[in-house]
């Protein structure tokens, strides 16, 4: 299947009610009847999209993998493991998603 956004029209910002019009004027441009593999597409994006919760399933699922090197290095400090807390769990994440934006904006 297509990015759904690009089925859809619209961009990773789009809201509830965003996400629902532009599904509406799909449907009207691409009925059932005349194009059902079209709609079959459509449909399959608007499930994906339809919800925040769906949004950020669709977006955890099909965004790369981050490089966890520098939440690996956070965590064992100079190669010296310790007790893990939730600061470090917490602390892992925020670097894997900071390195992750790092990445994204250099391409």
């Amino acid at each position: 299947m297509r990015d759904p956004y690009h089925v859809l029209g619209l961009t990773p910002e789009a809201g509830d009610e965003a996400v629902r019009q532009a599904y509406l004027e799909m449907v009207r441009r691409h009925p059932p009847e005349r194009s059902p593999d079209r709609f079959r597409e459509i449909r399959a994006a608007y499930e994906s999209l339809r919800s925040e919760r769906h949004r950020l399933q669709h977006l955890l699922f099909t965004l790369p993998e981050p490089d966890l090197s520098r939440a690996w290095e956070h965590f064992f400090r100079a190669g010296t493991p310790r007790a893990f807390t939730r600061t470090d769990f917490n602390a892992m994440l925020v670097a894997a998603i900071e390195g992750f934006r790092l990445e994204t904006d250099q391409e």
